[in-house]
């Protein structure tokens, strides 16, 4: 038992390490932020980033938040670039990312009497990426610090080593987006002998044994049946469904999403549910009746009841849904 207990422990901390933000040095990112344009002398408890792909935040919300071209304390710090920079007057702060990071970094200091600090990474779904690093922010003056996680950072928490709760300051911030996550696969169509380029398909992702969507996605297939739906969820264990209009929805449980999402989720969708209630049954029977021997023009043509696609209702649309009478989908 020991021995398991150990091997599990080992396990745990060798998967935590990898999942660890990587240090990196200084970028210039897709976006840059020296707070010169941002209102100064004020205190307040949120400050718009990044051309708005992200707020800074007071992290107890506090207005403590404040933009300023010198502060004195325990000492004094100026700029590291342009005219102004950022810090907390007893408020520690948190970066919230409305599109995720890739990469985050800029320089740090402190006014206070004690240096560094310590960031904290968040994913997607609110889940700690790793362990706290620390932050190299010296006295009087800057230092860089910057990270990576491709499968992007939602929210990172600067917390300061020093007694007073605050007074970490940031300068020259660089980001760069992650990559949009997205799901991809092919969904077969079966008994249609119609196009599939253009076909409407609904994805709808769930977490894994849930019972309300996390996202629901309309696409349109390409003419090989292939489709792709960006998600921003971020890795983990999901169910995937696939429905079509005149076919039963299906699910692909326990699919594994990586930071970049998953690919090869595949489809192949049942056909003969016309009036789309997910069930082949009577009311499916009424509707084919009814355009039984009908070609597109005529008063009673109905598309859903050309159930191979051959622009006619007749006894081959009739045999697939015979085939096919009873069956439910997911």
């Amino acid at each position: 038992m020991y021995r398991l207990f150990s091997a599990l422990t080992l396990f745990a901390v060798v998967a935590g390490a990898f999942a660890q933000p990587n240090t990196i040095g200084p970028f210039t990112g897709a976006q840059s932020d020296g707070y010169e344009t941002q209102q100064r002398g004020t205190f307040v408890p949120q400050f718009i980033v990044f051309g708005g792909a992200a707020t800074v935040d007071s992290l107890t919300g506090g207005q403590g938040l404040h933009i300023t071209s010198g502060w004195s304390f325990f000492n004094v710090i100026f700029p590291h670039g342009g005219q102004v920079f950022m810090g907390g007057a007893g408020v520690n702060q948190v970066y919230n990312f409305i599109v995720p990071a890739r990469r985050f970094g800029g320089y740090f200091g402190t006014n206070a009497d004690v240096p560094g600090a310590t960031a904290t990474f968040f994913d997607t779904n609110g889940n700690q990426i790793g362990a706290p690093q620390a932050v190299n922010a010296p006295q009087a003056s800057w230092a860089w610090n910057g990270w990576e996680h491709a499968a992007g950072i939602s929210r990172v928490e600067i917390r300061s080593t020093n007694p007073w709760g605050g007074f970490i300051m940031n300068d020259d911030m660089e980001y760069d987006p992650a990559a949009a996550a997205s799901v991809a696969g092919r969904v077969f169509l079966e008994d249609w002998m119609g196009p599939y380029l253009g076909r409407a398909v609904t994805v709808q992702i769930y977490a894994a044994g849930g019972v309300v969507p996390l996202e629901t996605h309309n696409t349109t297939l390409d003419n090989v049946g292939q489709y792709s739906v960006n998600t921003s969820l971020g890795a983990g264990t999901y169910d995937v469904y696939a429905k079509a209009s005149h076919w039963l929805r299906r699910q692909r449980g326990g699919v594994v999403f990586s930071g970049s999402g998953a690919v090869g989720v595949d489809f192949s969708l049942a056909n003969g549910d016309i009036n789309d209630d997910n069930e082949n049954d009577i009311g499916d029977y009424a509707q084919l009746s009814t355009a039984f021997g009908s070609v597109p023009g005529d008063p009673n043509w109905n598309a859903e009841a050309d159930l191979n696609g051959d622009d006619e209702v007749d006894i081959g649309d009739f045999a697939i849904l015979s085939n096919n009478f009873g069956m439910v989908g997911d």
